[in-house]
C-alpha cells in the first residue's frame, strides 16, 4: 500500500482490486479469507469514512452556491451544466466510496469469523 497516498478516495481506488480479491475458503469459518490483513481493512474503512463525509459536504458546499447564485448575472446557461457535471462526478465518488465500505466491512466480518472459529487473529 501506498504510504505516500493522502487523498482518502484515492487510497480506496488504489486498494479496490485488493479489496474485491479473496483467497481459499476457510471451512471451518464458512467464509473465504480477504486478501488484506485487518489492520488495512480498519484504515481503508477509516479512509472511506473521512472520503464519503468529505463528498458529503463538497455536495453541500454546492449546494449552498446555488441556492445563493445571484440572479442578476446572466450566465447561467454556463454555470449550472458545469454544476451538474460536477455533481454527477461527486455523486459517483460517493456510490463508489460507499461501495467500498461495503467491502470493508464484508472483509472485516470475515477476519472476525476466522478469529472467532479458530481463536486467533486472522
Amino acid at each position: 500500500m501506498a504510504t505516500e497516498t493522502l487523498n482518502h478516495f484515492t487510497l480506496l481506488a488504489e486498494q479496490h482490486a485488493d479489496l474485491q480479491e479473496q483467497g481459499e475458503i476457510n471451512k471451518a469459518a464458512g467464509c473465504r479469507i480477504p486478501k488484506l490483513n485487518s489492520r488495512t481493512l480498519s484504515l481503508l474503512e477509516s479512509n472511506a469514512e473521512v472520503a464519503i463525509a468529505d463528498i458529503a459536504a463538497g455536495m453541500q458546499g454546492l449546494a449552498h452556491l446555488i441556492t445563493n447564485y445571484p440572479s442578476d448575472i446572466g450566465n447561467e446557461s454556463i454555470v449550472l451544466p458545469q454544476v451538474g457535471r460536477l455533481l454527477r462526478v461527486l455523486g459517483e465518488a460517493l456510490e463508489f466510496t460507499h461501495d467500498a465500505a461495503h467491502m470493508i466491512a464484508d472483509r472485516q466480518w470475515a477476519h472476525d469469523r476466522i478469529a472467532a472459529v479458530e481463536g486467533k487473529p486472522c
